[in-house]
């Protein structure tokens, strides 16, 4: 047996979400989330989109969000030979923004374009303690992601479906300057 663990956990989330119609052709789409950890505490995260169509077949948006992602049993647990637990660590949070414009084009086609930039800050690491040698999981950089998305689509009534995409993102931890 390598590791014998009987750690326990939980927690609860509520989210509530809502459109609101300001215009014929401007829509505000707004929610929030509450999650409750036994191991960290809690955090509220919302998210937005506001949505204009100024004519039938053409949508802007600007959406934000704002997410975590809480260490998993392993990052929070594991203890082995060559690992050790480090108690203080804490999720990963992001900040997210993103333009888009999406336009139909005739009975089947349709395409978009965004642009977005995302912000992550406590960012989740492996690494060594050299006082020891021991590996650990460690909150430590933050990184920003920012770049665009373009894409193609089209579908017909028979269901044959088509997408042609290209993403580039240009991520860097901003601590550093290392571009990831």
């Amino acid at each position: 047996t390598y590791l014998d663990s009987k750690e326990s956990a939980n927690f609860w989330s509520l989210y509530a979400q809502d459109e609101f119609q300001a215009l014929k052709n401007l829509a505000l789409n707004a929610g929030i989330r509450y999650d409750q950890f036994s191991t960290f505490g809690g955090t509220l995260n919302p998210r937005a989109a506001l949505i204009y169509q100024p004519w039938e077949l053409t949508t802007f948006k600007f959406i934000y969000g704002q997410a975590f992602r809480a260490p998993n049993a392993y990052e929070n647990y594991y203890v082995s030979s060559a690992n050790k637990r480090n108690p203080d660590l804490n999720p990963e949070t992001i900040r997210s923004y993103e333009l888009v414009y999406e336009q139909r084009v005739g009975q089947h086609w349709s395409g978009s374009a965004s642009l977005f930039f995302n912000d992550i800050q406590n960012l989740i690491s492996y690494q060594q303690d050299p006082a020891d040698g021991l590996f650990y999981f460690d909150n430590q950089d933050s990184v920003q992601a920012q770049g665009a998305e373009f894409e193609v689509a089209a579908q017909w009534a028979s269901g044959l479906r088509g997408r042609v995409s290209y993403t580039y993102a240009h991520m860097e931890n901003t601590t550093t300057g290392q571009r990831l």
